[in-house]
């Protein structure tokens, strides 16, 4: 039997059991059958060939993420570390919302090498491991500031699930930072689903003190927000705002 390169790759032997002068007519029969069995172990040992090749990439790309998540959070230790020398509160503080970003990009590689899909990560559980993560980093208080979120379990591709999370994690530092001064208490909510026309939508929202009457997002000196409005055209999404006495709501719709 040979593969397509002429290359033997089995021998079928044709016995008689009891004398017998084989015809050419049962020789190429049979030698129609060997060629038959020919193809079925090309197929075979192509199919193992490409499964082996898919792990093998698999097992790469896991490692690729590994590597990427290892490398943010030891980018993130290091700001971490280098803060601590920092005297001024202000720029102190500067240096921990670079470590928060780096964190929430981090945090997606790390679902993407756990998880058997390498090409997205469920949004409910990187939201509520980032939101987590952004509590203890402002050591907050949950009897103080109560985190509510409401999600659905809802897939999404790495291009737009690093983006979502540094909108995420802006918009509830922005909360955390401004939105209750004064040690009042309060409550931070995250909504996320899917529209029936397939886009999803993101609410975060907080019952806090609220913008400014003559707020406007264009010309906002929030570096925090500049970088929101750039994600979500990045993600091809749209943005609003409703802003008064009680809170604040970011509502966020994009494609998936």
């Amino acid at each position: 039997m040979y593969d397509t390169s002429q290359k033997i790759i089995g021998v079928a032997t044709l016995v008689a059991y009891s004398p017998k002068k084989f015809s050419d007519k049962d020789k190429t029969f049979f030698q129609t059958i060997a060629d038959m069995i020919t193809l079925v172990i090309e197929h075979k040992v192509a199919n193992e060939n490409i499964k082996k090749s898919l792990k093998e990439k698999e097992l790469l790309l896991k490692e690729i993420h590994h590597r990427v998540k290892n490398n943010m959070q030891l980018i993130s230790s290091i700001v971490n570390l280098q803060s601590r020398q920092i005297k001024d509160q202000d720029d102190k503080n500067l240096y921990n919302e670079i470590r928060d970003r780096i964190k929430s990009m981090a945090i997606v590689h790390e679902y993407l090498y756990k998880d058997r899909d390498l090409a997205s990560i469920n949004l409910k559980d990187y939201i509520i491991e980032l939101s987590a993560s952004l509590m203890r980093s402002y050591s907050i208080n949950p009897c103080k500031i109560e985190l509510k979120i409401n999600a659905e379990d809802l897939y999404i591709g790495i291009n737009k699930a690093v983006p979502c999370g540094l909108i995420i994690n802006e918009l509830i530092s922005n909360a955390l930072k401004y939105a209750f001064p004064d040690d009042i208490k309060g409550q931070i909510s995250i909504n996320i689903g899917k529209y029936d026309n397939g886009k999803f939508f993101l609410n975060i929202q907080d019952n806090g003190i609220g913008m400014s009457k003559d707020f406007n997002l264009q010309n906002a000196a929030s570096l925090g927000l500049g970088i929101v409005v750039i994600l979500v055209e990045q993600i091809d999404g749209t943005l609003k705002i409703n802003s008064g006495g009680k809170g604040t709501n970011f509502i966020i719709k994009f494609a998936e």
